[in-house]
């Protein structure tokens, strides 16, 4: 069976095959989430053929090789995984011991004070992912510290976020893996300067969270340094020091072993070779099938839910950093389309806004509806159930269509939508729906023959930067004659 061959076999319009009896049987639940899609278009006969493509690339077992540990990519471990496999206080150690002197108050600030505020200086993956789970976390628990991310160059948010904390008792966690990062480099400047002019000595208010060997690898420049193993993607390092010390500072060391628990239970699901009990090879397969039989170009992830509004931001560059390539692991053109541009916002808000091209646009978009059941008190149930009827009436409208007289109210349906539920708003679904996702981004990458942990295509754009800021050419000097 090739993946082709599915082009041949019968799609019947989503709006008769949309029944109760889908709704129930065209589900796959594990103990945090459940993965819903009876709103997509493929039948049984897709799924027995997707299994069968699965099969023949050895997706699962490829997989539980790299969770073991077996060395892809010019011989690196994909190590996230083994972080959260592993028992999770020995895996980070450090961390954890650093946790406890900061929140017993043993480690105080440069002043002899106790912290009152984190700032997490760094970009991409270093940013995104831990922004996600903090921004989520923070909706189940009270924080003991307020969290604050400083990523972007742009004078206007480095004044915001540094004019909200106490400076002189903020603890500033400095995130690179390379450790040369622009964005935090330049932040970090920043900090350091300002602290050179309100005569501070800063160290003891700095920590560094890097590889070996780096510009930041520096004991004499930072209170403690936490090393990242080579294996950690920026977008995969939740699980890591660049996730786990933030969080663990300001939600607590039980928060913290939830989150790795649920992400562990998620990734053994994730080995399961049947489709039907396999939600992220589900996923991961269906993906597969709308980008290159059906040539869907991008995909909307629409969480309703307000704790999960920063979670497509995060999916943005998990799936489209890691996917996003033209060329195999052997260095040749890749011979089918890869990852689909990923379109982002927080339900109901999305319906008034991009929800006209994804009902009645000339291309179709697939949606991905994440929701989280919440205990949000009696007197707020009605809203809550508003915000569910809302979604499902979406997925309703997105396979049925309207007709009308008038072309211009006429709703084509068959517009394929997806469901996955997190069956409560806790630490431990927040670990699973992670892991869900790097799994299914990661079957996604293996089928497609693809490197998914590197990103070569954003380094040009720091290269031409960098030329652009220390020696301008004539088109650059042209575009600066516009702009400064």
């Amino acid at each position: 069976m090739t993946l082709s061959s599915l082009a041949y076999l019968e799609t019947p319009p989503l709006a008769t095959l949309l029944t109760p009896e889908r709704v129930k049987n065209y589900a796959i639940h594990h103990p945090s989430l459940s993965y819903l899609f009876a709103g997509a278009g493929l039948t049984d006969a897709h799924i027995i053929a997707l299994q069968a493509v699965a099969d023949q690339a050895g997706l699962t077992a490829r997989l539980a090789g790299i969770m073991a540990g077996d060395p892809v990519n010019n011989g690196q471990q994909v190590a996230h995984f083994l972080k959260r496999k592993t028992d999770v206080e020995e895996s980070l150690k450090s961390v954890f011991a650093f946790m406890e002197q900061i929140q017993t108050g043993i480690g105080l600030t440069a002043s002899g004070v106790p912290f009152e505020a984190i700032v997490q200086i760094g970009i991409g993956g270093c940013e995104l992912g831990p922004r996600a789970a903090y921004h989520a976390l923070r909706h189940m628990m009270e924080p003991r510290y307020p969290l604050h991310f400083l990523s972007n160059v742009d004078p206007h948010h480095i004044q915001d976020v540094l004019g909200r904390v106490p400076f002189e008792k903020t603890l500033f966690i400095v995130a690179s893996k390379s450790g040369g990062t622009l964005e935090t480099q330049t932040c970090l400047r920043v900090v350091e300067q300002l602290a050179v002019e309100k005569g501070l000595s800063i160290r003891e208010n700095m920590v560094a969270i890097t590889q070996v060997g780096t510009v930041l690898d520096d004991p004499d420049r930072f209170r403690c340094v936490f090393h990242l193993a080579p294996g950690i993607g920026g977008r995969f390092s939740v699980s890591s020091p660049v996730g786990a010390l933030p969080l663990g500072l300001v939600f607590g060391t039980e928060m913290l072993l939830s989150f790795f628990r649920g992400a562990a239970t998620q990734d053994a699901a994730a080995l399961v070779p049947d489709l039907w009990q396999n939600a992220s090879l589900m996923n991961a397969m269906m993906g597969i099938w709308e980008r290159d039989v059906l040539d869907y170009r991008a995909m909307a992830i629409l969480p309703y839910s307000e704790p999960l509004r920063f979670f497509g931001q995060h999916l943005q560059q998990l799936i489209c950093e890691s996917n996003g390539k033209t060329v195999r692991r052997d260095r040749q053109p890749v011979t089918r389309p890869t990852s689909p541009l990923i379109i982002s916002d927080v339900g109901t808000n999305v319906q008034h806004a991009v929800f006209q091209t994804v009902h009645q646009g000339s291309d179709v978009v697939p949606v991905q509806f994440l929701c989280a059941k919440s205990d949000t008190g009696e007197a707020w149930d009605v809203h809550q159930r508003l915000l569910i009827a809302s979604l499902i009436g979406q997925t309703v409208a997105l396979a049925k269509g309207k007709q009308d007289e008038d072309p211009a109210k006429a709703f084509p349906g068959s517009r394929p939508s997806t469901i996955v539920v997190m069956y409560a708003l806790s630490p431990e679904a927040l670990g699973a729906i992670f892991s869900f996702y790097e799994c299914s981004v990661i079957f996604q990458g293996l089928f497609w023959e693809i490197n998914s942990f590197d990103q070569e295509g954003v380094e040009l754009g720091k290269t031409i930067t960098h030329q652009a800021m220390h020696a301008p050419d004539a088109l650059l000097n042209a575009f600066w004659d516009h702009l400064r």
